[in-house]
């Protein structure tokens, strides 16, 4: 208890020689820092609806490849802790290769989103036929 006390006194003393923080440029460098941010996340710029359907698109191909690897963890934590049970580890086994066709439609969505877009773009942008060569 006596030890206690001292440490709990030493903290206190030590409480009055910090110094005291000034907050005169809080408000500005605040701003700043939400004005950076803003432009990076590209808030305030016009946006085509394409684009938008876009990052829709990622982003739920994100969220369901990120279940997707969950149950894969979910699969060989079920596997590896079947201990000899041989239904607990077919059931794992079954978990693990959902979840990797899971996983290489979700790459191969994405993948075909992306090809689409950039030749959508090209075509739009280009003014020209699509070459499907490239």
């Amino acid at each position: 208890m006596k030890k206690l006390l001292i440490i709990i006194f030493a903290f206190l003393i030590s409480l009055t020689f910090v110094n005291q923080v000034k907050a005169e440029g809080v408000a500005d460098e605040i701003m700043g820092q939400v004005g950076v941010g803003a432009d990076s996340a590209q808030l305030g710029y016009e946006s085509s609806i394409q684009m938008t359907i876009v990052g829709i698109i990622n982003i739920v191909l994100s969220v369901v490849g990120i279940i997707f690897v969950a149950l894969l963890v979910y699969g060989g934590f079920k596997y590896f802790n079947s201990q000899g049970q041989e239904e607990q580890a077919k059931e794992g086994m079954s978990i693990i290769m959902a979840a990797i066709i899971g996983l290489i439609i979700i790459l191969l969505s994405y993948a075909i989103t992306n090809f689409v877009v950039k030749k959508s773009q090209q075509a739009v942008l280009g003014g020209g036929v699509i070459n499907v060569r490239d």
